[in-house]
């Protein structure tokens, strides 16, 4: 090969290696102005949210929570009779907040979905002055054992209830008065201590039929 051809042939790898270079130039260019036009658009994106307006107002029926394996947790809804929420755990619900025209309340579920603590005031019309609000215990297999309530001043009470879900034993106030009274399985008042309203201690008892068979006399300013 003469040096003329060699030169040629020189100046065609040059000429190649110039136009792929172009090439190369073009695309590192193109794909620039990609990864701009992205970045523009993402930090638009994020502009636009940060200065969008929180809504005030969030309109729905029922909200789930899940957890990161998608399980229920808890639920928040509307129902026909009011509104109640309720937080789970697997299966077993442990806790409940209800919301009626008839009663706000909480209950308290145990691992086996046993209802151990129910706190709740019931109500014929909100407002009105005839709330009883009132707690109950339960024991492991579900079953009443203690209840406090306030209908009014007057008549707050503490009851023990046996398995047969009958109050064995009161305690409160009737008619502003001091009051114990003990009740047989049958949930007749059998023996009764309180104070009178001169705060005389008092004692009285009754048979299984409710007939009284041992009373303190009145007081002297009972008797007139």
């Amino acid at each position: 090969m003469d040096i003329e051809t060699r030169l040629e042939s020189l100046e065609d790898d040059i000429r190649r290696q110039k136009d792929d270079l172009i090439r190369q130039e073009k695309k590192l260019l193109f794909h620039r102005r990609l990864w701009m036009g992205a970045a523009c658009l993402l930090a638009g994106a994020l502009a636009i949210g940060a200065t969008r307006p929180v809504p005030k107002e969030i309109v729905a029926q029922r909200f789930v929570l899940k957890d990161a394996k998608g399980t229920e947790k808890g639920i928040w809804q509307v129902t026909s009779a009011g509104s109640e929420f309720v937080m789970a755990e697997g299966e077993n619900r442990k806790l409940l907040l209800v919301l009626n025209k008839k009663r706000t309340g909480m209950i308290i579920f145990d691992k086996q979905g046993l209802v151990r603590l129910q706190a709740d005031t019931t109500y014929e019309e909100p407002g009105k002055g005839d709330e009883r609000p009132g707690i109950l215990l339960f024991d492991k297999d579900g079953r009443i054992q203690v209840g406090l309530s306030a209908h009014d001043r007057s008549t707050p009470s503490l009851g023990f209830i046996d398995t047969s879900e009958r109050t064995r034993a009161y305690m409160g106030l009737r008619d502003g008065k001091p009051v114990i009274a003990m009740l047989d399985k049958r949930g007749k008042a059998r023996l009764s201590m309180s104070l009178s309203k001169t705060d005389k201690p008092e004692m009285e008892f009754w048979t299984q039929y409710g007939i009284p068979f041992w009373s303190p006399p009145p007081e002297p300013e009972e008797r007139k």
